[in-house]
């Protein structure tokens, strides 16, 4: 019977990284093609637009790592972690396959989606170890 929960709970874990995986992508897809267009219209100018997608990326992450915490219940720090190393391994081999020789930004790009990734997971499981009381401050 232990085994049994064992496996619902890894297959919960899995569940709610590849869901936040696919928010993070659906996010960086959205908000990389806004700006592209403001790009395009000349608003914001090409030397910036290293800048925009690591900041793309980080916002991305964390709306992902969200709600990857979200769904799962009681490995919220492992799965925001997770979905980080899961669309920093995306975004690595899609660099490798676009650019080879060109690889300056990785340590860059690991660290904000690592850290991204753990960041949006903290106040999740925060807060439900707030409310399930096992967060209390000790009385004087």
């Amino acid at each position: 019977m232990r085994k049994q929960e064992v496996v619902s709970e890894s297959k919960q874990l899995l569940r709610a990284v590849l869901i936040g995986t696919g928010v993070s992508f659906a996010i960086l897809l959205g908000l990389l093609l806004f700006a592209a267009g403001f790009i395009s219209g000349g608003v914001i100018d090409e030397s910036a637009m290293r800048a925009a997608v690591l900041i793309i990326v980080a916002v991305g992450v964390l709306i992902g790592s969200i709600s990857a915490a979200r769904l799962c219940d009681a490995r919220g720090f492992l799965a925001g972690t997770l979905v980080g190393l899961m669309v920093f391994a995306v975004l690595f081999c899609a660099g490798l396959i676009v650019s080879y020789p060109d690889m300056a930004g990785v340590p860059a790009v690991a660290m904000i989606t690592v850290l991204c990734g753990i960041g949006g997971a903290m106040p999740r499981v925060y807060l439900k170890q707030r409310r399930a009381g096992k967060h209390k401050r000790k009385k004087r």
